[in-house]
């Protein structure tokens, strides 16, 4: 008989939208719903039907959510009303010692009513913990350019919120290893780094239907439309681009808030570059991956980060990657990728330029033909979904 593996996602993406988080859950459960029976509680079921293959085979059950705006207030209004939905839900449906409950973000609105039904119901509880806040005075020194009351307010809010999880969740799933550094030495062997991966066999379909597709863009942007992510400083590396490669073409893939995305046009237009950019909007599946083999080379502009998932799904298609040297990126990327400084435009611009236009040093950069078959294995969906199987049977 299959465990129950109850799912928390209340603080989701609506159709039309995939963080990192989303695309770690929809490809765990499309990779293990033959193991586990999984039930859904969301606001978002539409996303789920729309982005899991195995939709049919899983419990998706909409919570009606009627908050659009949040404030403090309201954001308390949302763990309250969570709280009793859930303690509604469960009392016709007991939790039992062996189900699985699953946040699937560390917000507030996920994380406190699974914290409340803890306290009542014996069951296993593995928590997510995906980005740590950086602090205050990190943000300060390495220039991520986060608004600075805004990311105090947050950095607060989510230590409160990790107090949490550490005081009843079973087990803590991450995205690298190098957060390990924020849980004491007793709790690591509780701790799985899941590190996301690639839908290797969207990859395929998108090769084996694209073998003779012509490149339209010089390079690829993919990534949600926000600071973190450095589209911002991407348009003035793509200014520094064009002043040499007056032609260039960038494609950027992603969506974010209606208000940033209007202030990064505004500023492409600001620059002139309007020409040189195809705001691709939101794209997934093998449509993505055609994206990228018609382009030349990645840009992973983000300025803070601690996986970087579109890195991987670049170089596993065969494409060179500029990047950041961020420290956590430092044993994940070793190959097909050029590294820069954190924070120097001018020798991210650089890089670029000489990937474009050095053909022989291009050859020497992008992942060959063996490479990528290595990055399809180590990426692949189902060999990490395999693994986070065994951790859920060894210590849950």
């Amino acid at each position: 008989m299959k465990r129950r593996f109850f799912v928390s996602a209340i603080y989701f993406g609506p159709p039309g939208t995939m963080g990192g988080h989303m695309k770690i859950l929809f490809e765990l459960i499309n990779n293990l719903y033959h193991q586990f029976d999984f039930i859904v509680l969301t606001s978002e079921p539409e996303t789920f039907k729309l982005n899991l293959e195995a939709a049919t085979k899983v419990e998706i059950i909409g919570i009606p959510y009627p908050y659009l705006k949040v404030s403090l207030r309201t954001h308390l209004e949302e763990v309250r009303y969570v709280s009793r939905m859930y303690e509604e839900y469960f009392a016709q449906h007991p939790l039992q010692p062996s189900d699985i409950f699953y946040t699937a973000t560390d917000f507030a609105p996920d994380v406190i009513p699974v914290w409340k039904l803890k306290e009542r119901f014996h069951f296993e509880w593995l928590a997510s913990f995906f980005l740590f806040v950086p602090s205050p005075l990190s943000n300060l020194q390495h220039q991520y350019g986060f608004p600075v009351v805004k990311y105090i307010l947050y950095y607060l809010y989510q230590k409160f919120l990790f107090t949490k999880i550490r005081q009843r969740a079973n087990a803590c799933l991450l995205t690298n290893d190098s957060d390990r550094r924020f849980f004491p030495q007793s709790e690591q062997k509780q701790l799985h780094a899941i590190y996301g991966g690639v839908n290797v066999e969207e990859v395929r379909v998108a090769q084996r239907h694209d073998q003779k597709s012509k490149i339209k863009f010089d390079a690829v942007f993919c990534s949600r439309l926000h600071e973190q992510k450095g589209i911002s400083r991407l348009l003035d590396i793509w200014k520094e681009v064009t002043a040499i490669l007056p032609n260039a073409q960038l494609a950027v893939i992603g969506n974010g808030d209606p208000a940033y995305e209007q202030y990064l046009h505004q500023k492409a237009e600001q620059l002139g570059i309007q020409d040189n950019l195809t705001w691709m909007g939101y794209v997934n599946g093998v449509e993505k991956y055609r994206i990228y083999l018609q382009s030349k080379l990645l840009t992973h502009a983000t300025v803070y980060d601690n996986n970087g998932m579109v890195a991987a799904e670049a170089l596993c298609t065969g494409l060179p990657v500029v990047m950041y040297d961020l420290p956590e990126f430092q044993t994940l990327y070793t190959t097909g990728c050029v590294k820069v400084a954190p924070g120097d435009m001018k020798q991210y611009s650089q890089s670029v330029i000489k990937l474009l236009t050095d053909e022989q040093y291009y050859q020497t950069v992008h992942p060959t033909k063996k490479e990528q078959q290595k990055l399809q294995q180590l990426w692949s969906w189902s060999q990490k979904a395999t693994d986070f199987a065994r951790f859920i049977q060894k210590t849950l």
